[in-house]
């Protein structure tokens, strides 16, 4: 069956590099009577797990590195599934930030074992597992990277881990909250033993302003009751999950 424009009947267009789904053409939906469309998608998502806009590295030998944000994939002709970020370098409060792990086997759908903040979510609490697991941070950060304020989420690997708790310590010892102010992220290029990866620096840009604050501490409470679960998306990075067999 062949999927039509609902205006004129047509065949919907195809986004390039999507699947075989057709492109939704948002003006056409908006020209649809009879429907509050933010309370029919605010209706259609109540019961499905909430997802956010992540910011990802592209890890590169030749050291040409890339961040990204990854909007998902969507039937919106004038969204693009992937944007960079300008000089792989953005700023924004981190409102809220966990410790994810996870021992995931390729091919898998869930992993043996997981835990958020040494609170194990799924599998067992055996030390053989959780020494077997690979430990993330999954920071919420709320940012002005597409213009307006959006919420992302950036999952920073072991390797970038060191680099986020020594700024801790240092707003600490300055005794500044991580959530008065912005934080800027930027890439560093690491070689060592033939490899080469990129690493997160963190610094700060300013502190944020009272409304910035505001806003701000709103949504980390939200996180805190939405994001409880560890997501497929947090360990899809190469190298996050192990070749099976017995573990």
């Amino acid at each position: 069956m062949t999927q039509q424009n609902t205006k004129n009947g047509t065949p919907a267009r195809r986004k390039p590099g999507s699947d075989e789904s057709g492109v939704v053409v948002l003006d056409a939906i908006n020209q649809l009577d009879s429907i509050d469309i933010e309370t029919e998608v605010a209706a259609m998502m109540e019961h499905i797990p909430p997802t956010l806009v992540r910011v990802r590295i592209d890890h590169s030998p030749s050291g040409r590195h890339r961040m990204f944000i990854d909007n998902g994939e969507s039937y919106d002709e004038n969204q693009e599934d992937q944007v960079d970020v300008p000089d792989n370098v953005f700023s924004g409060i981190v409102v809220f930030s966990q410790t994810v792990s996870a021992l995931w086997v390729e091919g898998e759908q869930i992993p043996r074992y997981s835990a958020i903040d040494g609170k194990t979510t799924s599998g067992d609490c055996s030390m053989h597992l959780a020494s077997q697991a690979k430990d993330k941070v999954r920071l919420f950060v709320l940012t002005y990277l597409e213009t307006k304020p959006q919420l992302v989420v950036f999952n920073l690997s072991p390797t970038s881990i060191k680099h986020w708790r020594n700024h801790l310590q240092r707003l600490a010892r300055s005794k500044a909250p991580a959530i008065a102010v912005i934080t800027r992220f930027s890439l560093s290029d690491i070689q060592r033993n033939g490899y080469r990866w990129a690493e997160v620096q963190c610094s700060i840009d300013r502190v944020v302003t009272q409304q910035e604050l505001d806003v701000a501490m709103q949504l980390r409470e939200e996180c805190r009751q939405a994001f409880g679960v560890i997501h497929e998306q947090d360990f899809d990075d190469p190298g996050d999950r192990v070749a099976g067999g017995d573990n």
